[in-house]
């Protein structure tokens, strides 16, 4: 049950269509969602939807003392669609975005320009570049604009642009590392080229991708969230270890990572797509492959063990105060020559071991 007390927007003509900044459950009127099978919702409220389109409806009911949602597709009620957190993104002012991967880029350019926003997508594949596309105000196209520092998911979280490589480096000099061995089994699902990749955990999409030649598709057993990497990599780093149900289960070999840490959201690209991380390790061990994982899944939670087991545990020998620490952080991320200047002056950074368990981030 949601209460509220707005004003109505007009539902009839939604190219005048204006935001309402008051918040419905914490979430604006206008604001875009993305279901489990792909459909675009705005959130509307009032008691008429637009014939053509998706839309999350707010209406009073009881004289308006009962607030309730209800679907509409197309000017059809339909039931309440499950919501996949992480699809669609806000730059704080009013400027929504999906995500897409290159190789889907018509399918879902499409289908951000019928919802009214934009996108972002990786190139890297080809120009080896992250774009982002705003919808224009007027004209049924889109235009390229500066990619977001900073972008809202649908409940307001907000997640930091970073480079991973730079990012997680940057994290090691200032906050240390943990030396940590990887004990989550994996099944190998596939290896067929073109595979669509998606990393949910716990309902939200943290990742995306699609299957090259010479990668796999693993899904970790604990967790169950899927994930590609190089066959070689998995070869490398596992062992085979029977199979249940016909699916190949491969178990990891005792391999020794670096892993550091960050309190902050980010996210960046990876892998061809976009990896969204709250408070994230960083896996720091090969620098040309710097890559993040979910906090509750390494250390673990409620619902599973964790998926690395720690080994030891290594302090900048001449640590800054945390909030000096944090700030610096915060330039380093937005400002790539800060970044490099302070990795050039850490070259011959000394760490100490410390007990494992103290002086957590």
């Amino acid at each position: 049950m949601l209460c509220f007390f707005v004003v109505a927007p007009n539902t009839k003509n939604m190219n005048n269509f204006t935001i309402n900044r008051l918040p419905l459950a914490g979430m604006s009127v206008g604001q875009i969602f993305e279901d489990e099978k792909g459909k675009i919702f705005r959130r509307i409220q009032g008691n008429e939807a637009p014939l053509k389109g998706n839309y999350l409806m707010h209406i009073g009911l009881s004289g308006g003392r009962i607030q309730t949602t209800i679907s509409v597709v197309d000017g059809q009620v339909v039931p309440n669609p499950i919501f996949v957190p992480n699809s669609v993104f806000s730059d704080g002012q009013g400027n929504y975005f999906i995500r897409t991967l290159e190789e889907d880029e018509g399918i879902n350019s499409a289908k951000a320009l019928a919802a009214g926003c934009g996108y972002i997508v990786n190139r890297q594949y080809s120009s080896g570049e992250i774009q982002a596309f705003s919808r224009h105000p007027k004209l049924p196209r889109f235009d390229k604009c500066i990619m977001p520092k900073v972008l809202f998911n649908e409940f307001g979280v907000p997640y930091n642009l970073v480079d991973f490589r730079l990012y997680g480096l940057v994290c090691k000099a200032l906050f240390g590392y943990v030396e940590a061995e990887k004990v989550e089994p994996v099944y190998l699902l596939t290896d067929v080229v073109g595979t669509k990749v998606n990393s949910v955990l716990g309902g939200v999409n943290e990742h995306a991708a699609v299957l090259k030649d010479g990668e796999v598709l693993v899904q970790n057993a604990y967790h169950g969230e899927c994930y590609k990497q190089k066959r070689e990599k998995l070869l490398k780093n596992y062992e085979p270890d029977g199979e249940i149900n016909g699916i190949p289960v491969y178990r990891p070999k005792k391999v020794v990572q670096q892993w550091t840490m960050t309190e902050e959201n980010i996210f960046g690209p990876l892998w061809g797509s976009f990896e969204f991380l709250a408070k994230a390790m960083i896996n720091i061990t090969d620098e040309r492959d710097v890559y993040g994982c979910n906090f509750a899944v390494f250390a673990g939670d409620d619902t599973a063990i964790g998926s690395h087991k720690k080994l030891r545990r290594f302090l900048p020998a001449n640590p800054l105060p945390k909030e000096e620490a944090l700030a610096i952080l915060a330039k380093c991320r937005d400002d790539e020559r800060v970044a490099m200047g302070l990795l050039v002056n850490s070259i011959t950074q000394k760490f100490v071991e410390v007990p494992l368990g103290v002086c957590e981030i």
